[in-house]
């Protein structure tokens, strides 16, 4: 083996920056036609996933809704609600009216029997 020069060692770490430099370029512009490939592909995905959970919050606000209704209906009726039905209840509409952020004719319903001492 001959004497390596510090020249030749200077080349070699030249050398080695500058293929390291143009791989990670290299795999920058791969990812940024992936990412480009992949927006392209499923732009319209974000959408549809956006209506399908805005169908499924309507659904769950009907469905509480109808529950509420019933409920309030059957203690108009006389029906007496043991304290578990008592309390699930209240959970409900305490789901309904904070976490839902829903306004509607459930609450002046609620309200009235609240202020009659049904509920």
């Amino acid at each position: 083996m001959g004497n390596i020069t510090l020249g030749q060692i200077a080349s070699a770490v030249a050398l080695l920056a500058g293929l390291i430099t143009g791989a990670s370029v290299i795999v920058g512009q791969l990812k940024k036609w992936i990412q480009n490939v992949l927006n392209e592909k499923f732009s319209g995905v974000d959408t549809r996933l956006d209506k399908m959970e805005e169908n499924i919050r309507l659904a769950n606000v009907d469905s509480l809704k109808n529950y509420l209704i019933q409920e309030m209906r059957d203690i108009e009726r006389g029906e007496i609600l043991d304290e578990h039905e008592l309390a699930c209840f209240e959970d409900e509409y305490k789901r309904y009216t904070e976490e839902l952020n829903e306004n509607s004719y459930v609450k002046r319903k609620y309200k009235k029997l609240k202020d009659k001492g049904l509920i």
